[in-house]
């Protein structure tokens, strides 16, 4: 170490030469962290020092605490107190993750929830004010329309975030406003099997269903269907895919990964 650069202050505490800082600046950014000392008293510094060291080092000292090896020689009960202190570093890590993440996906939770879809019928209602109290049917293209607010987009969304939505354009014109909604009705929730079974057609899902459910509510199959080539063709935005079906296998308790829970709007084809 370069004597000329570090000094003794009036408590033994080795810190920076106030002769050497402009030196200092040549050293990147360690030369700027000692620059930023020139204002201050020399206990000042030493303390700003001392604490720079201790954020270096308290890294290696979590290592040292859950890395060490365990001392075989000592006691049952002496080896159980090494091993919880070992530990200690890495209780300290879970926790902090826990708490960072589980109000991230409370917060994501939170939206969770039905999907408003077309052909829904809203019960929209706004207290003390009846001429903003009324039903409206979701529109195919999925919008609503509304008093004071003309169209806006409702499918897609849940009750909550549709209502913030309505309620921040709203209190342009009603002060606190005070807004409900209700689904009244649930209509887009349908799916299409078509195809050789015996009652094909168009089917409202009150449940979550899967794809056995579904044929069993279209009666099943005929005797001529081809239950290894069944397709769910199912829509994502602009996107069509299909999922393969295999009856037989299915019904064996084999690729039981196949008989997946429909979607609205998914439309099962049995050739």
């Amino acid at each position: 170490m370069n004597a000329g650069k570090w000094e003794m202050n009036k408590l033994g505490i080795l810190v920076p030469s106030t002769v050497s800082v402009k030196k200092n600046k040549r050293m990147g950014w360690h030369g700027l962290l000692v620059s930023r000392l020139r204002g201050l008293t020399v206990y000042q510094r030493s303390m700003a020092f001392n604490a720079y060291k201790f954020c270096f080092y308290s890294p290696y000292i979590l290592l040292f605490f859950f890395l060490r090896p365990c001392n075989y020689h000592e006691s049952p009960k002496s080896k159980e107190i090494d091993m919880k202190s070992k530990m200690l570093p890495l209780l300290w890590v879970i926790t902090t993750l826990v708490i960072t993440t589980v109000p991230a996906a409370h917060a994501d939770g939170a939206e969770a929830g039905y999907r408003i879809g077309p052909g829904d019928v809203l019960d929209i209602s706004v207290w003390k004010n009846p001429d903003l109290t009324r039903k409206v049917t979701v529109l195919p293209d999925g919008t609503i329309s509304f008093p004071l607010i003309e169209q806006m987009r409702a499918a897609d969304k849940t009750v909550n975030q549709l209502s913030k939505e309505m309620g921040t354009r709203l209190s342009r014109f009603v002060p606190d406003v005070d807004l409900s909604i209700i689904i009244a009705q649930v209509n887009s929730q349908v799916i299409y099997v078509i195809g050789r079974v015996n009652h094909p057609g168009r089917f409202a899902m009150s449940a979550p269903l899967n794809v056995m459910q579904a044929l069993a509510t279209a009666g099943g199959l005929t005797p001529f269907a081809k239950a290894d080539k069944i397709k769910i063709f199912r829509e994502a935005g602009d996107e069509e895919s299909y999922l393969p079906f295999d009856y037989e296998k299915v019904s064996k308790g084999e690729r039981r990964e196949q008989n997946v829970r429909l979607q609205r709007g998914d439309v099962i084809v049995v050739p």
